[in-house]
């Protein structure tokens, strides 16, 4: 009879670095607004360095003024768990630049067992190219079938937003897209490359797309629901495109071309921010 394992949970550095760190598999980390004064970035990437057995890892480090240097240790840490198969960083609100989401996403190149990723850098300062660094890097990934990206407020313009449409165009074996761009800047030409995925992506059959706040307009709304009627193998869309300037008729556009796909038997287009 299979022994079912056991997730520890911490949310003290000492106590994850006195723990049994090789014989841990599920682990959750809770280090989100640090009060305790510890140095968590180079004492959580020494544990997991040490953790070489894991294969479901969740870091939470909210609102910790988290740097470049920081990633670096702690992704050097990352970049031992080899037998890593589900990967969860909660790293928004931070101070995490572009050159850090780089590095971020040069570790996850070399976990090469991952099935599932979800990266959070809301609010942090990663620039037009890092989020597209980070999926470039997983692009040739066999095993990657589910993407999840939470990019809320990092100011990336419509480039920001081809450069990674572009990306995840790459990625073929995703089955399961969550991309999370409210209160943005990525415009038509934005949303026309992350619409495009849609289509490119041959076995992606869940999509979500988050695009409140982001100036898309009516245009940028008409080629969404373009190219996600002409999708050929998408089941299942949730839609958000509140606060875009689309007109009343043009919202009603973009579900007739949408509903007319007969093979996405799940839709919600959201005009409503909740």
């Amino acid at each position: 009879m299979m022994s079912l394992q056991q997730t520890w949970k911490y949310n003290s550095i000492k106590n994850l670095l006195q723990s049994n760190l090789d014989k841990h598999t599920i682990l959750e980390i809770f280090f989100n607004d640090n009060n305790q004064g510890e140095k968590i970035p180079s004492n959580l990437g020494s544990a997991l360095s040490n953790c070489i057995n894991l294969k479901i890892l969740s870091i939470h480090l909210e609102n910790n003024k988290i740097n470049e240097s920081d990633v670096s240790v702690l992704c050097f840490g990352l970049a031992k768990c080899q037998n890593l198969e589900v990967l969860q960083l909660w790293f928004q609100s931070n101070n995490v630049p572009q050159q850090g989401a780089i590095i971020i996403g040069s570790t996850l190149k070399q976990l090469v067992n991952l099935k599932s990723v979800i990266i959070s850098l809301d609010y942090n300062n990663i620039g037009q190219l890092g989020a597209s660094k980070i999926v470039s890097k997983l692009a040739n990934s066999s095993l990657l079938t589910s993407l999840t990206l939470w990019l809320r407020g990092n100011k990336i313009d419509e480039q920001g937003a081809q450069n990674l449409g572009s990306a995840l165009a790459k990625c073929q074996n995703l089955q399961n897209l969550c991309i999370d761009l409210i209160d943005n800047r990525i415009g038509v030409k934005g949303a026309n490359s992350l619409g495009q995925v849609s289509i490119d992506c041959k076995k992606l059959n869940s999509y979500t797309l988050r695009l409140y706040g982001n100036q898309i307009g009516n245009q940028g709304a008409l080629q969404l629901g373009s190219l996600f009627e002409k999708s050929s193998q998408l089941k299942k869309l949730y839609l958000s495109l509140d606060k875009n300037n689309i007109d009343d008729k043009y919202k009603q556009q973009i579900r007739r071309q949408v509903y007319r796909n007969k093979r996405i038997v799940h839709i919600n287009i959201n005009f409503q921010y909740y």
